[in-house]
C-alpha cells in the first residue's frame, strides 16, 4: 500500500512506527548512491527498462544488506509483521518491494535528504 492511499491516521501510525528505518536508510551511502546515479530517460519505450533496472538494483541491495529494515517497512505499509513478509511468496515480496520503490511521498523522504545535504556541502 502506498502511503497516499493510507487515510492521514494510517499514515501517522506508519510513519512513527518506520522513522528510525528510514533515518538509518536515509544515512546508508551506498543506498543513497543507488538513488542519486539512477539513470532517467525521456524516451517512453526506454523508460520502462531503466525503471526495472533501478528496481532491481534497489531492491538487491536492499535484500543483502538491510533485510531486517526493508522487512519492517514492508511490513507497516501492508499491515503485516516482519516475520509475515519474511515467510510469504517471493512474488508478493516483490510486488510490494516495487510498490514502495515507486512510493513518490515516501521517496520524498530521500530525495528531501539528497537537497539538504548538498544544499549543505554548497554552504
Amino acid at each position: 500500500m502506498k502511503l497516499s492511499e493510507m487515510t492521514t491516521n494510517q499514515v501517522a501510525d506508519a510513519l512513527v512506527l518506520i522513522a528510525p528505518d528510514i533515518e538509518i536508510l536515509v544515512d546508508d551511502e551506498e543506498l543513497l548512491k543507488k538513488l542519486q546515479s539512477r539513470k532517467t530517460t525521456k524516451n517512453k519505450d526506454e523508460a520502462p527498462k531503466l525503471g526495472m533496472k533501478t528496481i532491481l538494483s534497489i531492491g538487491t541491495y536492499l535484500l543483502k544488506s538491510q533485510r531486517q529494515i526493508t522487512w519492517n517497512i514492508l511490513g507497516v505499509m501492508n499491515q503485516k509483521t516482519p516475520d509475515e513478509i519474511g515467510n510469504q511468496s517471493f512474488p508478493a515480496t516483490m510486488k510490494q518491494i516495487m510498490e514502495v520503490l515507486q512510493d513518490e511521498d515516501l521517496l520524498s523522504f530521500f530525495t528531501s535528504s539528497e537537497k539538504s545535504e548538498s544544499e549543505t556541502l554548497s554552504e
